[in-house]
C-alpha cells in the first residue's frame, strides 16, 4: 500500500462541555486519548495532521513531540465544520498531491490502526470516493474521502462534519464494519464505562 498519497485528519477541537474536562487529555494506561489517536495513526505510515481548538494550549504541550502537524483552528466555536476545512486546507498546502483523507476523531479509543489501515486498501483496491465505517447500523467516522471530495469538505460550515457529506452522497459510500466505531467517549460516564471494561 502506497501510503503517501493518504492522510490521516484527526479532530480534536472541541470544547467536551459534556464532559466538564478536557477529553483529549484523558489519560487510560499511561495514554491520553489524543495521544493514542496519534499513535494509531502514525503505525499506519501515513501522514498525520491534528486539529486542535478549545483547548490547544493545554494539549501542544502534551504531543508536539510527535512527527504530526498540528493545526489550530481558531474558529473551533463555529462548529465541527471549520475544523474540518482547517485540516483540509493545512493538508492541501502541505501535500497538494494527496488522493485521499481518513477522517477520525480523537474521542473513539477503540479506533486501531488495523481498521486505518484496511480503510486505506479498500480505496485502493476500489477507487471509491468515499469509505465509511459502519456501526450501529448507520455510516460514520473514521471516513475516508477521496480528493473529489475536497472541495466539498472545505466548503463545510458549522455543525456540518464529515457525516453530512456520506450522507448527501450515500450512493458513493462503500461501507467497512467496525462496530467498536460506537465506542465514543462524551461523558463522564461514558469514560468510566470505558475505563472498568478495558482495564
Amino acid at each position: 500500500m502506497n501510503t503517501k498519497d493518504h492522510l490521516i485528519l484527526i479532530l480534536a477541537a472541541g470544547e467536551a462541555s459534556r464532559m466538564g474536562r478536557v477529553k483529549q487529555m484523558l489519560t487510560h494506561h499511561g495514554k491520553s486519548l489524543i495521544q493514542l489517536a496519534i499513535e494509531n495513526a502514525l503505525v499506519t505510515g501515513c501522514k498525520v495532521v491534528v486539529v486542535l481548538g478549545a483547548h490547544s494550549k493545554q494539549i501542544m504541550p502534551t504531543i508536539e513531540h510527535y512527527p504530526a502537524r498540528l493545526v489550530p483552528n481558531h474558529r473551533w466555536k463555529n462548529g465541527i465544520g471549520t475544523s474540518i476545512r482547517s485540516g483540509i486546507d493545512t493538508a492541501l498546502d502541505i501535500y497538494p498531491d494527496l488522493k485521499g483523507v481518513t477522517i477520525t476523531l480523537a474521542d473513539q479509543p477503540l479506533v486501531t490502526p488495523k481498521h486505518l489501515t484496511a480503510i486505506m486498501r479498500l480505496a485502493e483496491t476500489t477507487n471509491a470516493q468515499i469509505i465509511a465505517s459502519v456501526y450501529q447500523n448507520t455510516f460514520g467516522v473514521p471516513a475516508y474521502f477521496s480528493s473529489a471530495i475536497f472541495n466539498e469538505l472545505m466548503e463545510l460550515s458549522g455543525d456540518s462534519g464529515a457525516k453530512s457529506i456520506i450522507q448527501k452522497h450515500e450512493q458513493l459510500v462503500t461501507g467497512i464494519q467496525f462496530d467498536d466505531g460506537a465506542v465514543d467517549i462524551d461523558t463522564k460516564e461514558d469514560w468510566q464505562e470505558y475505563t472498568e471494561q478495558y482495564d
